[in-house]
C-alpha cells in the first residue's frame, strides 16, 4: 500500500480488459467499481476518485461522459495505436484540456505486444483469446505490433479522468 489508494471507476465495455484493470488495481490497494456502459458510469460515478474511461462504449463516447460528469475535466487520453492517436490529435487538437499520450498503460515501462483486434476498440496487451471472438464478434486478431508502455500507477491523479 502506498498511502495514494483510491475509489476508482473502471468503464469499458471489453469485459476482458476490466478483468486486467481490475486487478491491478485491486493489487496496488485501490478499490474499484465497474461499469461497461456510459449510462452505468454516470449512474456509479458520485462515489468514484478516479475515473477510467474507455473511449468507445456501446451507448455513447467516453468524452461525452466525462464531460457530463465534470464540464471542466483534464483529459488524458491513452492511445498506443498510431492511427488512433491521429484522429483523437485531429479531434482535440483545440482542446487544451486534453493531452493525448500516445502509450498503453502497464505494470512496467517499455515496449510491449499490442494485440490488435479488428474492432478498433478491443486491441490489448492480452492476447485475443476464442471465447472473445465468440462472445464480441468481429474482434479477431489482425496482427500484433509493438508499442510504448507507461507505468499506470504514475500516470493517474484522484482528480483526473483518463481514457483507455
Amino acid at each position: 500500500m502506498t498511502g495514494n489508494e483510491a475509489v476508482v471507476l473502471l468503464v469499458d465495455d471489453d469485459e476482458a480488459k476490466r478483468y486486467l484493470m481490475r486487478t491491478w488495481l485491486h493489487r496496488a490497494g485501490h478499490t474499484v467499481i465497474e461499469a461497461g456502459t456510459g449510462r452505468e458510469a454516470l449512474d456509479r460515478a458520485a462515489s468514484a476518485e478516479l475515473v477510467l474511461l474507455d473511449v468507445n462504449l456501446p451507448d455513447m463516447l467516453g468524452y461525452e461522459v466525462c464531460r457530463q460528469l465534470k464540464s471542466q475535466a483534464v483529459i488524458a487520453a491513452f492511445e498506443p495505436l498510431t492511427e488512433a492517436a491521429d484522429i483523437y490529435r485531429a479531434l482535440f487538437s483545440t482542446d487544451g484540456r486534453v493531452s493525448l499520450h500516445v502509450c498503453a498503460l502497464a505494470r512496467e515501462r517499455g515496449e510491449m505486444t499490442m494485440h490488435v483486434s479488428a474492432r478498433d476498440d478491443s486491441s490489448s496487451l492480452l492476447p485475443i483469446s476464442s471465447a472473445q471472438i465468440e462472445n464480441f464478434p468481429g474482434t479477431e486478431s489482425v496482427g500484433v505490433r509493438s508499442v510504448p508502455a507507461a507505468i499506470s500507477r504514475h500516470a493517474a491523479s484522484a482528480s483526473s479522468f483518463f481514457f483507455t
